[in-house]
């Protein structure tokens, strides 16, 4: 995917200009090879997310310190894996992931509302998901009481099938088997 200059000014808009789109993917390693590997790679999908029948937006980003701007930008910072596991404190899990922003994948959630959706001015909400182990994104059609919402496929290893949804008031990390 190409660098868009329109959606990297909609995500300093919206959580801050410390937060940069991952236009490229992160090796994970600090191994550097010759000959760069073209793996798919996308870092920007929009989808209805919470069932409202309104697009939200999945931008995969990067930033040094993901919590200093949530006061200021009225963003949740959320860690679905860890609280998955019993540790979902931010703040605290936030300090486990590399130093390395080029290998810190976070994921950018904005939840759109009226015809603007994703792009309003004033978003219905809007959140940064950390610690999630990203390969690629994805999103696919779930169903959740009762109602179609888009689960984020983080499609690595590491994940096993899981994915990512919001069961109606916060984003869960959800097994393959659906614990």
């Amino acid at each position: 995917m190409k660098p868009s200059p329109e959606l990297q000014a909609i995500v300093h808009k919206q959580f801050g200009p410390d937060f940069e789109i991952a236009w490229k993917k992160s090796s994970g390693t600090g191994f550097k090879y010759r000959v760069e590997a073209k793996e798919k790679w996308t870092p920007f999908v929009y989808a209805d997310l919470d069932g409202d029948g309104v697009e939200d937006a999945v931008i995969v980003a990067r930033a040094k310190a993901p919590l200093a701007g949530e006061a200021q930008f009225h963003y949740k910072v959320i860690d679905p894996f860890f609280t998955a596991y019993g540790y979902g404190d931010p703040k605290i899990t936030g300090t486990l992931s590399s130093e390395d922003p080029e290998n810190r994948n976070l994921l950018l959630v904005i939840h759109g509302v009226g015809k603007d959706a994703w792009r309003a001015a004033e978003p219905k909400a809007k959140f940064v998901m950390i610690n999630l182990p990203i390969e690629n994104i994805l999103v696919r059609p779930t169903m959740i009481k009762k109602r179609t919402v888009g689960a984020i496929d983080p499609q690595s290893a590491e994940s096993n099938g899981a994915v990512v949804l919001w069961d109606g008031k916060k984003y869960r990390w959800v097994e393959a088997n659906g614990k």
